[in-house]
């Protein structure tokens, strides 16, 4: 937070109290918003730790522009599912793949998984109020 003020994105102010040390408010600026909003407008490709914090503070985004965040997830998963399954393997002998086989499997279907939420968010999100 001493960043964000000393960078112009937030205020700060002091607040005596009588039992405790003076506490610290802090306060987005106009300059703060701004850089709030281009960074939640942002989508990035392969940003998942990004795009799962701008889902979580979606109420400071409109509906269209977590759907771009959306449908830039769905990609990315889309394309490690097609990554996954371009290299599974199509027999199941107990050998060195066989154990492989296990964890390609959770990807597989965590992915598939994601997909399906994916999907459900995005059906959420164009039907949420504007």
């Amino acid at each position: 937070l001493p960043r964000l003020v000393q960078d112009g994105l937030a205020e700060r102010r002091l607040v005596a109290q009588s039992s405790r040390p003076a506490k610290q408010l802090y306060k987005i600026t106009r300059a703060g918003r701004a850089a709030l909003d281009g960074w939640l407008e942002t989508v990035e490709p392969g940003a998942r730790d990004s795009f799962f914090l701008k889902l979580f503070v979606g109420g400071l985004s409109e509906p269209q522009i977590l759907l771009e965040h959306v449908a830039q997830f769905r990609e990315d998963t889309e394309a490690r599912l097609a990554g996954y399954r371009e290299v599974e393997p199509t027999n199941s002998n107990r050998g060195h793949d066989w154990y492989h086989r296990h964890l390609l499997r959770l990807g597989i279907e965590q992915a598939e998984l994601e997909l399906q939420w994916a999907d459900r968010v995005a059906r959420a999100l164009r039907r949420a109020p504007a």
